[in-house]
Order: C-alpha cells, then structure tokens, then sequence
C-alpha cells in the first residue's frame, strides 16, 4: 500500500510524544491519531485484498487456500502478470489443462498446480500470460503470415515461445527467429 501520505502524519505525532513532558492529554491525541492511520492502512489493505480475492466466478480460491493461491499469485507477478486476475476453477479445457487464459484478460488455475516446482509454476504463469498478450492483439495475429509460418498457426507454441524470451522456457524450444517474432506479441507488435 501507499502509505506516502499517513507516513508523515504518523512521524508528526510520534513526534509530538516524544517532545511532550507535561500533558498526557497531547499524548492520547496522538495515539489516537496513530491508531486512526493505522486503520484507515488496514481498511486499504482489506479492500485490496478483496479486490485480489475474487474472479469472475466468485472467490479467488476454493480448494487450494490463501496460502496457494499467494503461490500462484507471486508466480504470476513474477512473471510480469501483477495486474492480471487469478482464480482458481477446474473449468479450463473440462478439467484437463493445468491452467488457462481468457480473453477478457484473467487467468485460472487448476488447484494441483500450487504443488509444482518453482520452475514449472513459473513458466505456467509466463505462458498463460503470454496468451492474454496474443488476446490484445489477434486479429492481427490470426492473419499474420508468418505466425503461420513460424508456429504452425499455433498460439500454444507461441505462447511456449513468449514464455521463452521472458527467460521461463520450461521444456520448450524455440529458434532464434521464433524467439524475435515472438517477443514482439509482449509489446503488441505483430509482424
């Protein structure tokens, strides 16, 4: 959280205590005032976390937990997905795939996932996002020439390729010029 603005206010009546001798009166306005910036950061924080906690099918998690879903979450923002929202559904692919992106710009994850390896989660993450970036852009994708040429057409293989170039290849191999075509997608360019 911000806190740029309740710091000073803080330090100001920590302050005052600290400079106070005589009248206990100063020192409880200023525990209040403490306590009420400390509470104006909780309630923030709650409403971050509540903002962080909910998908479009309802809460952020179901079986795999808070301490799961922070998993998944810092894998994501990791990867540079800090703005992209996550929740946990065993809907994508009828339960078959891992995870998945939707074109309205979340992803979901199935709940096994938060028992991976740093590595796996990690690339997971990049090529889910890297399908939220082929979102931006696809209709250009989609007609591009040499998307067929390179990648078969296949936005699974350039999402593997994306999650390359961003330094989480998992398995996955692709060439250097599969590598440049790709790591324009991250920037919206399709060539």
């Amino acid at each position: 959280m911000d806190t740029a603005t309740h710091r000073p206010a803080a330090l100001s009546a920590q302050q005052t205590v600290v400079a106070e001798k005589e009248n206990p009166d100063t020192v409880a306005a200023a525990t209040a005032t403490v306590h009420a910036l400390a509470e104006k950061v909780g309630t923030e924080v709650a409403s971050w976390q509540a903002a962080q906690s909910s998908g479009p099918g309802g809460p952020a998690w179901s079986s795999s937990g808070p301490d799961g879903y922070a998993r998944v979450r810092a894998a994501l923002d990791l990867v540079g997905g800090g703005g992209v929202g996550l929740y946990e559904s065993s809907s994508c692919a009828g339960g078959n795939a891992p995870a998945c992106a939707n074109s309205n710009g979340y992803i979901k994850y199935r709940a096994d996932i938060v028992n991976w390896s740093d590595g796996r989660l990690n690339w997971a993450m990049a090529h889910e996002l890297a399908h939220i970036y082929q979102f931006r852009v696809w209709g250009s994708l989609t007609s591009s020439g040499a998307y067929g040429v390179l990648f078969g057409s296949d936005p699974e293989f350039l999402a593997n390729c994306m999650a390359v170039v961003r330094g989480y290849p998992g398995s996955v191999s692709c060439d250097g010029e599969q590598q440049a075509w790709s790591s324009g997608i991250w920037v919206g360019a399709v060539r």
